[in-house]
């Protein structure tokens, strides 16, 4: 964000004696909040502005209190700025004012007022004593502006049913994790995986049980992931996870952990209106970057095709890509068979056999 006059407001001050009637008028009369303060961090000095701003009178902390305590400053994420170097050391230091920076100011009912806050070193009193001035402005408005921003942002990037990412967001982490591998030359898969049956599933026992049943997957997706995979709802029943420095043997030991785990947890959901049990599996199928695809459309078409033959040969399964066979012959849950190749897996995509 851009604030204009806070570094103004601080080259007049700095420029005047500290005693003078125009700087006494600026001191009282601006719109910014302003503190004189010693390099123990006493205030010395805050104008009506700052009164406003904090709650506080400056008879309750003028060369009683610490900034520390009266401000209590945070960072935009949430950190106690005086658990690290305070910028007005730092410009007492330096001999330099520090740029602009969004804080959260303690008030004296206990909230939080977001500032833009500039820290300037002064050199206006008699015995060396070192102060700096801090001048800060008001700026809730861009940060709820801000913030409401990040949000929708935030939830066009998110699946509203599950919460997890969305397609959207998967080819923006999809690229940024292949320029990475390929940097580092490290392995990348990609799970592709799809709920059996899910339209019969859905004729059965209605699309709101369908829905409870995608938020569980979404759910245990989440639980049995790492730190460093990455997990979204491609689709309708359809997954994609991203996982970094793993090559296919690792990635297809956790594929099957996931589909014995998504298959016994729906298992025991329980019995549907007409008393049969309402169990749901996942087929899976798997990719590597660099050995099955070289970029990221052509991973996901690698599992997408892994995927399919997954589904051809009875389901419930996991399926390396195509191009490595003797590695879907130890990983399919069912005794293999003859696959055939089509173009695409999307017909056979809950369908009824």
């Amino acid at each position: 964000m851009t604030h204009h006059g806070l570094s103004e407001t601080t080259t007049a001050a700095r420029a005047m004696p500290v005693n003078t009637p125009a700087l006494q008028a600026v001191f009282e009369q601006a719109s910014d909040g302003i503190a004189l303060i010693d390099d123990g961090g006493i205030i010395i000095a805050m104008n009506p502005a700052l009164e406003r701003l904090t709650g506080h009178t400056a008879s309750e902390v003028i060369g009683r209190t610490s900034c520390r305590a009266v401000l209590a400053c945070k960072d935009a994420a949430g950190e106690w700025l005086c658990d690290r170097p305070c910028p007005g050391e730092a410009a007492l230091t330096t001999g330099l004012t520090t740029p602009c920076q969004e804080l959260l100011v303690l008030t004296k009912d206990g909230g939080r007022v977001p500032v833009s806050a500039s820290f300037t070193p002064l050199d206006l009193a008699p015995g060396g004593r070192r102060l700096f001035l801090l001048v800060v402005r008001d700026i809730t408005t861009q940060y709820h502006d801000t913030q409401r921003l990040r949000h929708l942002a935030h939830l066009s990037m998110t699946d509203a049913l599950t919460g997890l990412d969305n397609r959207r967001s998967l080819m923006v982490r999809l690229g940024g994790e292949i320029v990475r591998a390929r940097r580092y030359h490290h392995t990348l898969s990609l799970l592709f995986m799809d709920v059996d049956h899910f339209k019969l599933y859905n004729d059965q026992h209605g699309h709101r049980r369908g829905d409870a049943a995608l938020t569980t997957i979404g759910r245990l997706l989440k639980h049995q992931m790492r730190e460093t995979d990455f997990a979204a709802r491609y689709g309708g029943e359809e997954f994609v996870l991203l996982l970094p420095e793993t090559d296919t043997p690792q990635a297809r030991v956790l594929a099957e952990q996931l589909r014995r785990v998504i298959a016994c947890q729906l298992e025991e959901q329980p019995p549907g209106p007409t008393g049969a049990r309402a169990g749901l599996t996942v087929s899976i199928g798997v990719a590597t970057f660099p050995s099955d695809a070289d970029n990221g459309p052509g991973l996901l078409e690698e599992a997408d095709r892994a995927l399919y033959a997954a589904k051809a040969a009875g389901r419930n399964r996991v399926t390396c890509s195509p191009a490595k066979p003797a590695a879907n012959d130890q990983t399919n849950h069912a005794p293999s068979e003859p696959v055939p190749q089509p173009a695409h897996h999307t017909a056979m995509k809950g369908d009824p056999p």
